[in-house]
């Protein structure tokens, strides 16, 4: 038997989100120069059509993964806050030039994983690695920490 009540919520939740972005892209809007202009604008800067803007802001439909970084990059606003309305919208509170800070960039991307297809973590890698030079760094560096298990492989040859 299918509760209705956990399908009520989840409509619910949907619901919310898609309308907590709505207002984001809303806003961004209004940044570029209100209505028309706004969205003609931000369309021009992220390669999209006008109309998917339009829909985004009325909340009729959700992007993609991938139009969602495009968006961001696009507008210059952080992922995230564009995503989910978490964090600051421009600029970050620490910026990620350590290794450890790295460590803790990874983690949060850690836990979008398990919503990603294998092709989506390949683009998203791909995408980090060509914008952020620093990237490169940390993974050659946590590589080199690796374990080197050639030893125990030889052993039970």
């Amino acid at each position: 038997m299918i509760d209705s009540t956990n399908i009520d919520a989840d409509a619910k939740v949907r619901s919310q989100n898609i309308d907590a972005f709505s207002e984001r892209i809303s806003s961004l809007i209004e940044e570029a120069g209100g209505a028309d202009g706004g969205v003609r604008r931000i369309a021009q800067m992220c390669g999209l059509s006008e109309q998917v803007i339009r829909k985004w802001a009325a909340g009729q439909s959700d992007p993609s993964r991938l139009r969602l970084i495009t968006l961001a990059r696009g507008v210059n606003v952080n992922l995230p806050w564009l995503a989910e309305g978490t964090g600051p919208k421009r600029g970050s509170d620490v910026p990620l030039n350590s290794l450890d800070q790295w460590d803790t960039f990874v983690e949060l991307l850690s836990h979008a994983r398990d919503q990603m297809s294998a092709n989506d973590l390949l683009l998203l890698q791909l995408l980090i690695e060509k914008l952020i030079p620093q990237f490169a760094e940390w993974r050659a560096e946590k590589a080199s920490e690796a374990p080197d298990y050639s030893a125990v492989h030889e052993e039970k040859a």
